[in-house]
């Protein structure tokens, strides 16, 4: 996604927490981070290029199988103790002695499977059915009995979920991030303002109708914040001159 570009000055992002004290100004920004991590979550699902989620690896389940076959080491190095994302089919699913939930892709065999542990109580578990599809997010673990074991799993929807979550539950403590997406709004005030004081979604159309134009909603924030720049040090106190 081209509006990717505006996160390239604040990679580590945190995210907000409303109140009824926040003034518009604030509601809008907090509209505009939201509408960016929300968009950065589905671009993940749709395994598209992204800024938050560009740290896992995703990978089919005949793929990490393959590479096991062909060589431990070598697999080891590229996926165990590894964030990864892994698609495929379920072969089979079921509970191990403690209760804990089992999802077997490939043949349930001797270095012609992979086997994901995963909550039993999980939602994504319960309702998985053999042969269906399985998109999940894993720790990558070690072999047993030949076969590679994934741990931690959980489904990839649920995953980017819990983490879009954590990014958003600190933004407004962070207050570099805050200048640079108070600067977007003020740069671009008269396209982006009132789409953003009214929602996530429409704050994202009014972002994305910029982008099929051709036009790049950093430019104008970098000139807004330096032409700006004591009043955007005054509300936010950035580090950066």
């Amino acid at each position: 996604m081209l509006i990717k570009v505006l996160f390239i000055a604040s990679l580590l992002l945190p995210a907000v927490s409303y109140s009824s004290s926040l003034e518009q100004e604030d509601i809008a920004v907090n509209n505009l981070i939201r509408s960016m991590v929300e968009d950065d979550a589905n671009t993940f699902l749709r395994h598209g290029k992204t800024v938050f989620f560009n740290g896992i690896g995703s990978y089919s389940s005949n793929e990490i199988i393959a590479d096991y076959r062909s060589n431990e080491l070598y697999a080891n190095k590229k996926y165990l103790n590894k964030v990864l994302r892994i698609t495929g089919k379920a072969s089979e699913i079921r509970a191990d002695s403690s209760g804990n939930g089992i999802i077997e892709m490939g043949n349930a065999g001797y270095s012609t499977g992979l086997r994901l542990h995963i909550d039993g109580d999980s939602e994504y578990a319960i309702n998985l059915t053999k042969g269906a599809p399985v998109d999940v997010i894993c720790v990558g673990g070690k072999l047993a009995h030949g076969v590679p074991v994934m741990q931690d799993c959980s489904s990839a929807s649920e995953y980017t979920d819990i983490l879009s979550n954590a990014y958003l539950s600190g933004l407004n403590k962070d207050p570099d991030t805050k200048a640079i997406f108070y600067s977007i709004l003020k740069g671009n005030e008269s396209e982006l303002y009132k789409p953003c004081l009214a929602g996530a979604k429409e704050c994202l159309d009014a972002i994305q109708s910029l982008v099929r134009e051709g036009i790049n909603p950093w430019d104008k924030a970098e000139i807004y914040l330096r032409a700006h720049y004591p009043e955007v040090e005054k509300k936010h106190n950035p580090l950066f001159k």
